[in-house]
Parts: C-alpha cells; sequence; structure tokens
C-alpha cells in the first residue's frame, strides 16, 4: 500500500544538472608500492579542481576497482559537497569503460574527462569555453598544449585548417610546462625536437595547437556518441578505438588550449604541485554564468573516407613548412 504523496514529485529539479561535467575515474587498489602517494595526489587533483570551479561545474568520480581507504576518501568529499556524484565499481573496468560509465549518464554539453593524477590551473574553464566558441568545429579538446601529438587523430582539423588557411607554424608553447610534462613521463627528450616550432591554428586573434593528449581533455556531449558502446574489456587500444579515433573520424576537430591549463603529476607528490595549488587557492573561481557556447559544427569532410583523410593530413603536416624534427 501507498500511504501518502511521495515528497519527490514536488521538489524543484530545475538546478539538478549544471553547465559543465567533470568525470574522472580513479584506480588505486592499495596505498603502498607504486600507489604509496596516490591518495594524496588524488587529494591535490581534487582540491585543485574544486578552488578552480564554481557551483555550475558538477564533478563525477568514478571508483574503479578502488581500496577501502580511497573509497572512504572519495564517500567524506562527497558529503562535503566537493563531489557531486560518487559511483562504484567494486572491479576495475579499465579506464575506458570507466570514465564512460560516468560520461554516458550526464545530461551537461560540454564534459571533461581526466585522469586522477592532473592539477587544475586557474582560469581553465573561461580558456576551455573560449576555445569552444571561437573554434564549433572541436570535438577534443586538450587542456595542455602536447606539439609532440600534433599527427595523431588530428586528420579533419589538419586538412579543414589548411583549406581556411589558419594553419600555421610558431612555437606557442611554453617551453618550462612542457618539459614539465615530459619529464612526468619519462620522455625528457621530446621537449628539444617539438619545442622549436609547433602546427598552430589561428582565427580571430585566437590561436590553437594543433593535437591533444587524451589525459585531460573537454569534449561535447554529442560527439561522445561516436564511441562505441559496447565495452573495451581493457583492450590495450581502448583509448585509441573509442576516445581518440571516433571524433576525428565523425569529422571533429582534435586541438588544444595554447597555454597549459592542466598539469600531469603522476604517482609521487612533489613541491612545485602544492605551490601551484596554493597560488590555485589564492585565485577566485571561473565564472560559467555566461558559458553559452555554439553547437558543434561537424566538418563537411566527414563524407570522406577516413583512410583518405589520414593519408592527405599526414601529407600536409609534411609538406605544409619546414619543421624541426
Amino acid at each position: 500500500m501507498r500511504d501518502g504523496q511521495n515528497p519527490g514529485k514536488s521538489q524543484d529539479l530545475s538546478g539538478s544538472v549544471g553547465k559543465i561535467r567533470v568525470v574522472m575515474p580513479v584506480f588505486v587498489p592499495s596505498i603502498d608500492g607504486y600507489f604509496e602517494q596516490a591518495l594524496s595526489v588524488l587529494d591535490v587533483c581534487l582540491e585543485s579542481l574544486r578552488v578552480t570551479t564554481d557551483a555550475d561545474v558538477r564533478v563525477t568520480v568514478v571508483a574503479n576497482g578502488c581500496c577501502p581507504e580511497v573509497e572512504a576518501n572519495l564517500a567524506a568529499r562527497v558529503e562535503s559537497g566537493s563531489i557531486d556524484e560518487l559511483i562504484v565499481h567494486r572491479h576495475n573496468l579499465g579506464k575506458v569503460d570507466a570514465v564512460l560509465s560516468g560520461a554516458r549518464s550526464t545530461y551537461e554539453d560540454v564534459i571533461v574527462l581526466t585522469d586522477c593524477d592532473v592539477l587544475f590551473r586557474p582560469g581553465w574553464v573561461d580558456a576551455m569555453l573560449d576555445m569552444f566558441r571561437h573554434f564549433p568545429e572541436c570535438g577534443f579538446l586538450g587542456l595542455t598544449p602536447l606539439p609532440n601529438v600534433r599527427g595523431y587523430a588530428t586528420s579533419t582539423a589538419t586538412i579543414e585548417a589548411r583549406l581556411r588557411r589558419e594553419l600555421t607554424t610558431a612555437a606557442v608553447v611554453d617551453r618550462g610546462d612542457f618539459k614539465r610534462f615530459a619529464d612526468s613521463i619519462g620522455r625528457p627528450e621530446i621537449v628539444d625536437e617539438f619545442s622549436g616550432q609547433q602546427f598552430i591554428v589561428r582565427r580571430r586573434g585566437r590561436a590553437a595547437l594543433l593535437g591533444a593528449g587524451h589525459f585531460c581533455y573537454a569534449t561535447r556531449r554529442v560527439v561522445l556518441t561516436s564511441a562505441s558502446h559496447l565495452p573495451s574489456h581493457g583492450s590495450p587500444s581502448a583509448e585509441t578505438d573509442w576516445l581518440d579515433l571516433p571524433p576525428d573520424r565523425d569529422g571533429y576537430w582534435r586541438i588544444s588550449t595554447p597555454a597549459a591549463y592542466a598539469l600531469h603529476m603522476g604517482n609521487c607528490l612533489e613541491d612545485w604541485m602544492l605551490e601551484e595549488l596554493n597560488l590555485a587557492k589564492e585565485s577566485a573561481p571561473c565564472g560559467t554564468a555566461n558559458c553559452a557556447i555554439p553547437p558543434a559544427k561537424r566538418s563537411l569532410l566527414a563524407g570522406l573516407p577516413y583512410r583518405l583523410r589520414v593519408r592527405v593530413g599526414r601529407r600536409v603536416l609534411s609538406t605544409h613548412s619546414t619543421v624541426r624534427q
């Protein structure tokens, strides 16, 4: 039997959906060995996210086979309000299946997919929205400029920017930020190789770097429909096949902000991370009250065979100008 009226039926739900959704998978199965400092790194990550955003940015964390200590830490953050949603998977699904399990259940138009070892800098929200406004073709926006991935899943952006005469070369990426990233992944040699000149898209006073990494990027909800709805089952090529190639294949650009707004930390906490976090705490969070952006603009190049686009894109990069290799 039912006694009375469910009060949820009359509840005002007008503010239940934000304007931006951040989805973060967390895999910390223990707090020893490789993961000894993982909880400290996660704390810095979530705190940097909290102090650089306002109420219009909602956060979903996917606990993906985490140990009890980490689950308890995340549950406490839900209680404090710094996390809006916590999804708990008892077993590790793999990064791609975990992140898509959270992203596909959101209603926000802009979705940020990020690893849990990322430090967010002040201004990242405004910079992200500004890029989407000026480049509505963008479906994959990196928040850290990485000139070494300019030819990866960028065929649509490369060809279309070249046809529009917006593609040029310049050295715009801060060498220090690029070096910090290269050191964090154990590849310091890429700094000298790619710091000289990078491929840049310029439009109406705005510049974007061609290419983007996938450790922290923004996309549109409509773009995520390009990804397969089948589980990846932890396939070694899951990030490539489920996240990276579909936007390019379906006619969206893959570009990055020219400045680094998301810093990769890795699994060891360092002094510079705490310094960056303190700077973020001293800055006001970004406002998103006027964050309306134009709908995603799919390229007409999507009608061409994808393999042909990939070949043409590579040729454009190799012949557009002389770039130090």
